[in-house]
């Protein structure tokens, strides 16, 4: 298995050359985790489609380019959100948590999107 710094700098690889336009996840997202990964997916993200907030437990309280940054708890679904996290190492117990706010499809890895397979 990977060190977790090896699997992060491929993810940011992939994610700085990964061209959404050609594929939109939704018109309105949450991105879980507001570390360099989660900035880097705002900046390719944000003129695609609205950012509501990022999601993370230990910066929550602050903001990056005016978007908030929450905790879990303060996040709430709405119509046609997608939740992408961007902390993919620890996508299954972000996932778990946060299933009893939104449905298994609105909770989307950021790996998946890149089609990374660790």
């Amino acid at each position: 298995m990977l060190q977790l710094t090896e699997r992060k700098y491929k993810t940011l690889t992939a994610l700085l050359t990964y061209d959404f336009i050609g594929n939109i996840i939704s018109d309105k997202v949450i991105i879980y985790g507001a570390g360099i990964i989660g900035k880097e997916l705002y900046k390719k993200l944000k003129d695609l489609t609205k950012i509501i907030c990022f999601v993370d437990k230990q910066k929550a309280g602050g903001s990056f380019e005016n978007i908030k940054i929450v905790s879990p708890n303060e996040v709430y679904p709405e119509n046609g959100v997608k939740v992408i996290v961007s902390a993919a190492y620890d996508f299954e117990n972000i996932k778990k948590e946060l299933l009893n706010k939104f449905a298994n499809d609105d909770i989307i890895s950021l790996d998946e999107i890149l089609n990374l397979n660790f």
